[in-house]
């Protein structure tokens, strides 16, 4: 009875389910442990208590051995363990007959892959190193400009003008010579190098702009002094590959001058020569000889050069006193001022050594007297007694010039 009883309180607890399979094979003997889902139940033997004492009394004639199982174990506490919660059983599904498959297609083989071969395979690209310095800004705006007939006719001329055929040209001291007005100048410089633009002698900037004076350095230097002081320009690039110009005022002149910067190639030193200026002088100088001309050649259309000015003047200083006397070999020319008027004008009379008058022949040709001889003595009065004015001319020979 007492056994019963502890197998009913199991029962209630919920510890073990009352069927035939969870039995002992014998009254007394141990159950096998039930899978409730989770890991095997330990065996009674392993636990940490002991189980109750079989009970000895046999069974009764006439009735069937019951099959209760053991005794519950109990904890250190005194009460049996707790009961681990059934878990939910899935059905097992067989596996489909052969009637029930679904027929597959049937698979190609797979393609063999060819061995690859590493020393002819292409090299991958190094991947590109990482930029120092920021990517550069775009400063110009790329939006599209419309010009209006005006402005592209102006545009054409002025790249007709730029792209004019004019060379430069080698000068001296290894200068290179750009013609000044004839297309746009274009100076070549290098960064770590020095562009040396001279300009004309004598002439000073009042004025100088450049297009990119950041990445240009433009500075002003001076050689000579007086007349020859030269002006030069000192350009120097920051890096290559720039392109810009510079728009230079002079007392004289304005320059328009295009940069352009490489790694290696340079212009060391570059002047101007000026076409305009060499008209200039010419003309200046056909002037001159001109006015030499004229000065030589008499109003009467006589040579200065092949006349005979050597006359000697001396005795009074009238008003009427000529200014010159000359002959041309054939005639005496006695020249008076502008201001004489033909009545104040003297008489002329020759003279021989002695001082003795002669008579001669001669006539009044605008301010001169024109005599039909060469004279070698003469003299000029006017006037008689106290008021005489006279005045003596004389030809001067090699021994008196001497």
């Amino acid at each position: 009875m007492k056994a019963i009883r502890h197998s009913l309180f199991a029962v209630m607890a919920g510890l073990l389910p009352l069927t035939a399979e969870a039995a002992s094979p014998g009254y007394g003997e141990p159950a096998t442990p039930i899978d409730l889902g989770g890991a095997p139940a330990a065996s009674p033997a392993a636990l940490p208590y002991q189980a109750a004492p079989p009970v000895s009394q046999p069974a009764p004639a006439g009735l069937p051995t019951p099959l209760l199982p053991p005794p519950a174990p109990v904890t250190a506490t005194g009460l049996p363990p707790a009961a681990t919660p059934p878990t939910e059983t899935k059905p097992v599904v067989p596996p489909p007959s052969a009637e029930q498959q679904v027929p597959t297609a049937p698979q190609k083989p797979a393609k063999a892959v060819p061995a690859i071969d590493r020393a002819a395979a292409p090299v991958a690209p190094a991947a590109p190193k990482p930029a120092l310095h920021p990517p550069p800004v775009k400063h110009i705006s790329d939006a599209p400009v419309k010009l209006t007939p005006k402005e592209e006719t102006g545009v054409a001329v002025a790249k007709k003008w730029i792209d004019a055929p004019s060379m430069p040209a080698p000068g001296e001291d290894g200068t290179i010579v750009l013609t000044y007005g004839a297309t746009l100048p274009a100076v070549v410089c290098a960064p770590l190098h020095v562009c040396d633009v001279w300009l004309e002698p004598g002439e000073e900037v009042t004025d100088l702009h450049a297009g990119d004076g950041v990445r240009w350095k433009i500075d002003k230097s001076v050689s000579g002094s007086g007349k020859n002081k030269i002006i030069h320009l000192i350009i120097k690039p920051t890096d290559a590959g720039l392109d810009t110009n510079i728009a230079v005022a002079t007392d004289r002149r304005s320059y328009s001058i295009k940069l352009v910067s490489t790694q290696e190639q340079w212009m060391p030193a570059v002047r101007f020569s000026y076409p305009d200026d060499v008209a200039n002088q010419w003309h200046s100088f056909q002037k001159e000889v001109a006015t030499t001309k004229t000065a030589a050649v008499l109003p009467g259309g006589q040579n200065m050069a092949t006349l005979d000015f050597h006359y000697r003047m001396e005795g009074d200083n009238p008003s009427w006193k000529p200014t010159r006397v000359y002959a041309d070999g054939l005639k005496t020319y006695i020249e008076f001022p502008q201001s004489v008027q033909a009545g104040d004008l003297p008489a002329l009379v020759a003279t021989d050594p002695d001082d003795n008058p002669q008579l001669v022949n001669y006539r009044t040709q605008g301010n001169k007297y024109v005599v039909d001889k060469v004279l070698e003595h003469a003299a000029l009065i006017l006037g008689v007694g106290s008021s005489e004015q006279r005045v003596a001319i004389q030809h001067t020979n090699m021994e008196d010039r001497q």
